[in-house]
């Protein structure tokens, strides 16, 4: 019980211990670390997953007309998620990617034509059923698609093929 006084006797008029705490830049420049952290973990994951790479060859000019999924879900690479966050249109010139607005940093939209998709594979597993496939001919990015949007690309690709 005595330390407890004796704690409170020392406390300065702000209720901390010294009258210590963050100097007056700090508070100011949260916001702006925050965001810059935001970003720089938008671009590294770009990079580690492949989108990166597909935005070099594959940066939509324009959000085509067709098939809209939204809230779609994919795994690009090895190690990237994108969980529920993305737009996926199904359409003639080709397959749209584009993440919701808080993770566009880094991910510019797509528009992969199909002929640059190869070796599909159906897979099935406890959460839903997929398509692994192959975007690129030279250092080909693995990509993981809803079953549902491949399928919906089906007469797209046959006549692209």
């Amino acid at each position: 019980m005595a330390v407890c006084l004796q704690g409170a006797a020392e406390a300065g008029p702000e209720g901390g211990r010294g009258g210590g705490g963050p100097p007056s830049w700090v508070l100011p420049l949260l916001p702006v670390a925050s965001l810059g952290l935001w970003c720089l973990g938008g671009w590294t994951v770009a990079i580690m997953g492949g989108w990166a790479r597909l935005a070099d060859r594959h940066r939509a000019g324009s959000r085509p007309s067709g098939h809209v999924f939204r809230f779609q879900s994919m795994s690009l690479g090895r190690f990237t998620g994108y969980g529920n966050m993305l737009t996926m249109i199904v359409a003639k010139e080709g397959l749209y990617l584009a993440p919701i607005f808080l993770w566009r940093v880094g991910h510019p939209p797509l528009l992969i034509p199909w002929g640059e998709f190869a070796a599909a594979q159906a897979k099935q597993g406890a959460f839903g059923s997929w398509a692994e496939v192959e975007v690129g001919r030279l250092s080909p990015i693995r990509m993981k698609l809803p079953d549902k949007v491949w399928r919906a690309g089906a007469r797209f690709r046959t006549e692209s093929g």
